[in-house]
């Protein structure tokens, strides 16, 4: 009856075995989570530089190809346009990378500037074939973390993280 006893205790776990098991796994779910889920510093860094990229590359884009395209804000995020034959701006459709985009939740354009003015956010900032570029400013706004994505007259385009506003 001993021997019975002794091997049925070592057929199973404790109910404090379970609950040790069930919060390690819990810790470490946890830790996993905020280690793949970016933050906000990290959501507007990437969103900023994507956009100083794109920026770029409609400017060299419409130097290069002889096109005239314009960046503008949309509801959810931003959109690039060219002018077709009879001069009215068409969304770009044709270059896949220069496409519609919408910005991350909560994320939103705060201003922009086209030669140190500042616009309306429905104003286009334009690129023409003449490869001259415009200087421009635009604050990218997601929470408490500000990026202001800045053009100059050669068509560089570079972020700056540090914004007072």
């Amino acid at each position: 009856m001993i021997a019975s006893r002794s091997r049925a205790a070592s057929q199973g776990f404790t109910l404090i075995e379970i609950m040790v098991v069930v919060v390690v796994i819990g810790i470490i779910l946890a830790i996993a989570r905020v280690n793949l889920m970016p933050d906000d510093r990290q959501m507007v860094d990437d969103e900023a530089a994507r956009l100083a990229l794109l920026l770029e590359l409609a400017h060299d884009t419409a130097a290069t190809r002889s096109l005239s395209l314009a960046w503008s804000v949309s509801p959810q995020g931003y959109l690039f346009s060219q002018q077709n034959e009879k001069g009215d701006w068409v969304e770009q459709r044709a270059i896949e990378t220069l496409r519609a985009r919408d910005l991350p939740a909560e994320m939103r354009v705060m201003s922009v500037s086209i030669q140190h003015q500042p616009v309306p956010l429905n104003e286009k900032l334009l690129f023409t074939s003449s490869g001259v570029g415009t200087a421009f400013e635009i604050v990218l706004v997601l929470k408490q973390q500000q990026r202001r994505i800045v053009g100059n007259l050669a068509g560089r385009v570079w972020v700056e993280k540090d914004v007072r506003l």
